[in-house]
């Protein structure tokens, strides 16, 4: 389109004229037309910026086309020209949307001004709506809800995020008050008092929740100023942080859970350090006391009442592990046994629990830590709404069989049934009360009923929850768990392990006095020769002056100066070969794989009954030691592997050489060659061929740095000469210790 494209319309041909050829003198474009009719479908086909239209036409009144003009091209610019001064024509052109007139016979000076200030202001007109478009666009793709209201907060424009959240809930937005929007209800607020009378208009930033809708906003709201810095209106910005909210919440929940698992990691610690000393001191007394006598049975007693404790800090100890999970197939009715001694330990006297445990024999894929949390969660919700006024508690787990006609989900399933006398649950609790974190109580009074949790714990065992409920009567909550059909298979009973006895000498470490007297009274009565230390630098002083002066180590793991894990390695730098057990009240406390890779024989929990720990000790006296021939010309590297795997309790030979490698495996029952590949006077290559020809189910390790050759070369070689593993030199001491373990077993 030409920009300074005119039509002229006249019934006067030499007006037409006259002004065409004043137009191209200024190099507009123009077109004619003679009457109403012609210049419409002109305009029609033709694209005009300005039109001069005569006021008074043959076939049509000038301002009747000029409506016409405007209503379909409101855009395009109308100067009306006029032969006589009548007012009222004048008054209504320009009512109509002219851009003005002028007065035939015409100025044309006038008349190029007047064409120019209207090319101008149709111009400007068409920026302003470009402005006006882009503002629109830019208002309705952003992602928050902005909301702009008059002064007396009555919303007068909101953007498309606004009609997506709110839309759904009201036909027209605009014309009500924010408040009745956002909040739910007409509510002045102070910041908005403070900007009416102008003392303050710094933005305001706050958050609120929209139950009707189930959002949480996060808002800012600025003030609307005049051109005479008079408050006219606000400007809401709002942000939807429900998910955030969520997450956070999700956040201090599983802070609160890792700190209680802390806690209960500790507890598990001490109140095992203290179980340790009850249960040994006890079984000395079952040992010594005569089968009948009442003393007996008293020392039995409390060695029941230990372990009752015993199996109580398993539990505590299982809910800690909030992170670890184990599917296996498993009977649950053990642990659900276990669980409910842990419930009634919790309970208060006005609380009775009564059960109806079926000792089912079908099995459940799960963890079982799982089936204890749903259990605890759902005896703890409903103690919590039999407080008050107290109640019964009822747990019952039974098999359900091929019920689907009843409306069942699942054919074969175990059911667990909690149901409580309490206070019931409400309707509108009742429809969100699997919904992630939602909750019934005030903040300060826990975490919530955790039902989303065990919701989702069920859903991801292929499992059902469902409950019923009345206000004032009580809630009743059934899980129903598919039951596995994976075959699980018998285990042999294995019967009961004497308790034995020995004459090696053993040093006890161990800060806790109790635990010191109890082990050392124990392993005396049972022959052993014991040192025993509170101290574990008094220990490392004495095995010091004579290292061989013991044959074994069992040390705590928590010690004040240093602790199990330091002492054990100090110690083994002494002496590789010295076997040691480590005992600890919270097993969570060690890493089990570092610490066998250091040489620590065993790790045992507390408290450790007599009977176990006089088996662990003989497992490590009576079992013959495997064997490994180091075969490498390296002192060093055969002196770095002797004191790593001597301290994994290895028997070790060395050779420096295939032939004095081959010499040693043919006179010694060794399980395991660790050779080299490169050696003067007979080399790895040689060796093991050698080697496998005279031992056909030799075991062989070959190890290379490649020397002159391709390190992956030559131990392809050996591979196919009959190795069953190669690893490249520098050799990873783990890499190494693993791939033994898979050998040996």
């Amino acid at each position: 389109m030409n920009p300074k494209n005119i039509l002229i319309v006249d019934d006067d041909e030499l007006v037409r004229a006259l002004f065409a050829n004043a137009l191209s003198l200024k190099g507009y474009g123009f077109d004619t037309a003679a009457s109403g009719k012609e210049a419409l479908e002109k305009i029609k086909k033709s694209s005009f910026n300005l039109v001069l239209l005569d006021i008074d036409l043959p076939d049509i009144k000038g301002t009747d086309l000029l409506v016409s003009i405007k209503q379909f091209y409101p855009d395009i610019i109308a100067i009306m020209i006029t032969g006589s001064l009548s007012a009222d024509k004048i008054v209504r052109s320009l009512n109509l949307g002219a851009f003005g007139y002028i007065q035939k016979p015409v100025n044309m000076d006038e008349l190029y001004v007047m064409i120019k200030e209207g090319i101008e202001k149709q111009d400007l007109i068409k920026q302003i709506k470009l402005a006006r478009d882009e503002w629109e666009k830019t208002f309705d793709a952003i992602d928050d809800i902005i909301i702009i209201t008059d002064k007396d907060q009555i919303i007068t424009k909101i953007n498309r995020a606004g009609f997506k959240m709110f839309g759904s809930e009201f036909k027209e937005l605009t014309g009500l008050h924010c408040d009745e929007l956002m909040c739910e209800e007409k509510n002045d607020c102070d910041y908005y008092k403070t900007m009416q009378e102008g003392s303050d208009f710094s933005p305001v930033h706050y958050e609120l929740v929209n139950n009707k809708l189930g959002v949480h906003l996060q808002v800012t709201a600025s003030p609307l100023l005049d051109d005479n810095v008079n408050f006219s209106g606000l400007v809401f910005i709002a942000r939807d942080i429900t998910e955030q909210k969520k997450m956070e919440a999700r956040l201090l929940h599983l802070n609160k859970i890792e700190a209680i698992g802390s806690l209960a990691g500790g507890i598990v610690h001490d109140f095992n350090n203290i179980l340790s000393p009850i249960i040994g001191f006890a079984e000395l007394l079952l040992n010594d006391l005569p089968p009948g006598s009442v003393t007996r049975d008293d020392a039995n007693e409390i060695l029941i009442a230990a372990n009752r404790g015993k199996e109580l800090v398993k539990q505590i100890l299982l809910f800690s592990r909030q992170g670890e999970e184990k599917t296996v197939c498993m009977k649950i009715y053990p642990v659900v046994e276990e669980t409910i001694k842990m419930v009634k330990a919790m309970l208060p006297a006005n609380i009775k629990i009564r059960t109806d445990i079926e000792n089912v024999s079908e099995f459940v894929m799960t963890d079982p830590s799982k089936i204890h949390q749903i259990i605890m969660n759902l005896c703890t919700n409903a103690f919590h709404a039999m407080q008050e006024k107290g109640g019964v508690l009822e747990v019952s787990m039974s098999k359900i069989e091929n019920q689907e006609d009843k409306g069942l989900p699942l054919k074969n399933h175990i059911r667990l049934m909690v149901k409580d006398n309490g206070y019931g649950i409400d309707k509108h609790t009742a429809l969100h009360i699997f919904e992630p974190y939602f909750t019934t109580k005030a903040p300060g009074q826990g975490t919530g009923m955790g039902l989303p949790t065990i919701y989702g714990i069920v859903k991801a065992m292929g499992g059902e929850i469902n409950f019923k409920s009345e206000p004032g009567k009580g809630s009743i909550f059934y899980v129903d768990l598919p039951c596995s059909k994976v075959q699980v298979p018998k285990k042999d009973p294995v019967p009961p392990v004497s308790i034995k006895e020995g004459s090696e000498s053993i040093i006890i470490i161990d800060d806790d006095i109790q635990i010191v007297r109890i082990l050392k009274r124990i392993l005396e009565g049972l022959g052993y020769k014991v040192r025993s230390y509170e101290n574990s630098l008094d220990a490392l002083k004495d095995f010091k002056e004579n290292p061989d002066g013991c044959d074994l180590i069992i040390t705590d793991l928590v010690m004040p100066e240093i602790n199990g894990i330091e002492l054990s390695q100090k110690i083994m730098d002494i002496r590789s070969d010295i076997p040691v057990i480590v005992c600890t009240g919270n097993q969570d406390m060690i890493n089990k794989d570092y610490a066998l890779n250091l040489g620590i024989r065993k790790i045992l929990p507390k408290p450790v009954s007599m009977r176990q720990l006089s088996m662990e000790i003989r497992r490590i006296f009576d079992t013959r030691k495997q064997r490994i021939l180091i075969i490498d010309d390296d002192d060093q590297f055969r002196k770095m592997l002797r004191r790593m795997l001597e301290r994994t309790g290895y028997d070790i030979f060395e050779a420096v050489n295939g032939e004095q490698g081959i010499e040693i495996y043919r006179n010694q029952a060794v399980d395991l060659v660790i050779t080299d590949m490169l050696m003067p006077v007979m080399n790895g290559t040689d060796a093991i061929y050698a080697m496998t020809e005279e031992f056909p189910n030799i075991k062989i390790i070959a190890v290379s740095g490649g020397g002159f050759y391709d390190p992956e070369i030559v131990l392809n070689l050996a591979q196919e000469l009959g190795a069953v593993r190669t690893l490249s030199k520098p050799v990873n001491q783990d890499i190494l210790l693993k791939t033994v373990r898979e050998i040996l077993g």
